[in-house]
């Protein structure tokens, strides 16, 4: 009796689960930004920003994990929001606070949520995005944007660029 029970339970556990649970590793996902870095004097040449830390303007936080120097990023934007502002500090790795130098960027937008399926849940596209660079002191490092894309839907090419 106690093997058939047993044997039920299995059966059933097995006939429970379906191909659909499961999402596949290729399934799009919900896009990050990708900013890409350009000299401000020859704009079509990438310029690599020294010991970059980009923070979440509202709450500090990090949001490129490691201090790099890099041309180009890939950062999420806020799903339940209308809104990111990011923070990009330059030479973020000293320990002479006057020597770094932090720009405010905010990114404004609509998002969208498209349904995939039961095993892989929603994804946000992001709509009509717009941005706006903050000159509080005069003293940035990024003289001026360029937005390549107003809709983010996919990660295959640049939607951003900040010139420096």
């Amino acid at each position: 009796m106690k093997r058939t029970v047993v044997l039920l339970c299995c059966l059933l556990l097995v006939m429970g689960c379906t191909r659909d649970d499961i999402c596949p590793e290729d399934t799009q996902t919900t896009p990050l930004l990708i900013i890409t870095f350009k000299d401000f004097a020859n704009q079509t040449e990438s310029k690599t920003v020294p010991n970059l830390e980009v923070r979440d303007g509202e709450t500090g936080e990090l949001v490129l994990f490691s201090v790099a120097s890099t041309d180009s990023i890939a950062i999420p934007l806020r799903n339940f929001s209308t809104r990111t502002d990011l923070v990009f500090i330059r030479e973020a790795d000293t320990t002479d606070t006057d020597e770094s130098n932090s720009d405010q960027f905010n990114l404004f937008y609509t998002t969208e949520d498209i349904y995939l399926n039961r095993a892989c849940g929603f994804i946000s596209n992001y709509n009509d995005v717009s941005g706006q660079l903050i000159n509080e002191s005069g003293t940035n490092w990024i003289f001026s944007f360029e937005l390549l894309q107003t809709t983010i839907s996919d990660q295959n090419e640049a939607h951003l660029t900040l010139f420096h």
